[in-house]
């Protein structure tokens, strides 16, 4: 029976055997010329011209889509195997769905796509935060959901983007997070002193010396080092990469790529405190291919398994939290190493621009924003230098003094005769003749 744009009409369902009414609307076509119809239940004939009408008023206001079954799980899991691997590495594709799987799933997964409403995903992010995930695990999941829903959208299986209604979730003084507090120079000091002679030994001299990222130390090669130049080339970056095979289980291999950014190739100087940490690192690497024998496999990595093997991050990561545990050091993370780098070097003086170049940023603001915060001294000396410009203090006698002891450090040349009594002449003979 057909009522104008959109038709109706009745059957038995077949589980509970009662007459039903079903309302199509056409929504578009398929690539191939096929017709796309969307569907509705009704239990009653006038609840379906109803129906009909709303679905046209609807498709008059473009917000008409067609009807599908398909739950967030499922079609986040096509959306991260099918349509993400054409615009983001596999990796990252692959990190998107154990996003899903921790933080959406377990929430929203047997919801239907086209069900999602405002309210759901709002509640959704609050159970999140009740849980005990912090504002960072929250807004990223919003984000692949939201993704997710543009997908949806674009795709016709959803009319609105609920997820775009909800807002960030604003960091509150207090809350939890993984970062930890960077070293001081006495913890820095210690760490250094415990890790020699260690297989974190050059590791932590990379991190605390020259900054560097977990990856970028893991994927650091011998000819990207130059002993006699001293110079380290910081060019690749090496990857635990995630991969999602199709019967849903994980796989992790490695891969040494570019870095995101060309301000992260760059070239460091060798201080002579890691010149030395080298040295015992070729050492240990020497006795180890000596004991691996046959079985070593070389790759030229400087940091490498038994058999010379690149390490993985996770893998690394279990080795420096034992080593802490060990020699009795305050935790933090492995890129908490670089926090470390970046606040000392900044509170021994050196300009913010440099600090900015060493670290590899693509913007000497994120070496403001993340660093300049927690870096002592930098208020005082701010505060210090316009109190003496705008209100020079006199000199004091003090100051005089110290400055006169320090102007006649050196021994004192006197280019003009300087006249004596007679009184100083006699004492000066009766001298030369005493000594005589």
């Amino acid at each position: 029976m057909s009522y104008g744009d959109g038709s109706i009409f009745s059957k038995t369902d077949k589980k509970s055997g009662k007459k039903i009414w079903l309302v199509e609307v056409r929504t578009g076509q398929y690539p191939n010329g096929r017709p796309q119809f969307t569907r509705r239940k009704a239990d009653s004939k006038s609840e379906a011209i109803k129906i009909r009408q709303t679905l046209n008023s609807q498709k008059l206001q473009g917000k008409l889509t067609q009807r599908s079954n398909i739950t967030v799980a499922e079609y986040g899991r096509y959306w991260a195997r099918e349509v993400k691997p054409n615009t983001v590495k596999a990796h990252t594709a692959a990190n998107y769905e154990s996003q899903l799987t921790s933080y959406v799933n377990p929430y929203l997964g047997r919801k239907k796509m086209c069900d999602l409403t405002y309210p759901m995903v709002q509640e959704w992010i609050n159970n999140l935060l009740n849980a005990g995930y912090g504002p960072t695990t929250v807004n990223h999941a919003r984000s692949v959901l939201g993704q997710i829903v543009k997908q949806a959208r674009r795709e016709q299986i959803i009319s609105s983007d609920p997820v775009s209604l909800t807002v960030k979730v604003k960091k509150q003084l207090g809350d939890k997070t993984q970062v930890r507090k960077a070293w001081n120079i006495e913890e820095a000091k210690q760490a250094l002193k415990e890790a020699e002679g260690t297989d974190m030994d050059l590791f932590v001299h990379m991190c605390v010396y020259l900054g560097l990222r977990h990856g970028e130390a893991l994927g650091l090669q011998w000819s990207a080092i130059d002993l006699e130049k001293r110079t380290i080339e910081i060019k690749f970056t090496l990857k635990d990469e995630r991969r999602i095979n199709n019967d849903g289980k994980g796989m992790v291999r490695l891969k040494l790529q570019e870095p995101k950014t060309k301000s992260s190739i760059r070239q460091l100087t060798i201080v002579p405190q890691l010149f030395e940490s080298i040295e015992r690192h070729q050492m240990m690497q020497s006795v180890r291919k000596m004991t691996a024998g046959y079985k070593w496999e070389e790759k030229g990595m400087v940091f490498t398994t038994s058999i010379g093997t690149p390490v993985t991050q996770a893998n690394n990561l279990k080795h420096f939290k034992d080593w802490i545990k060990k020699h009795n050091l305050r935790y933090i993370r492995v890129h908490d190493l670089r926090h470390t780098f970046g606040q000392l070097a900044l509170e021994s003086g050196a300009p913010l621009e440099q600090v900015s170049q060493t670290l590899g940023h693509a913007d000497i603001g994120i070496t403001k924003k993340i660093y300049a915060p927690d870096v002592r001294g930098f208020n005082e000396r701010a505060l210090k230098s316009i109190s003496d410009f705008l209100d020079p203090k006199p000199v004091t006698a003090e100051v005089q003094v110290h400055q006169l002891e320090e102007i006649t450090a050196e021994p004192l040349v006197i280019d003009t005769p300087v006249p004596v009594t007679s009184r100083t002449m006699s004492r000066k003979r009766n001298q030369t003749s005493y000594l005589q």
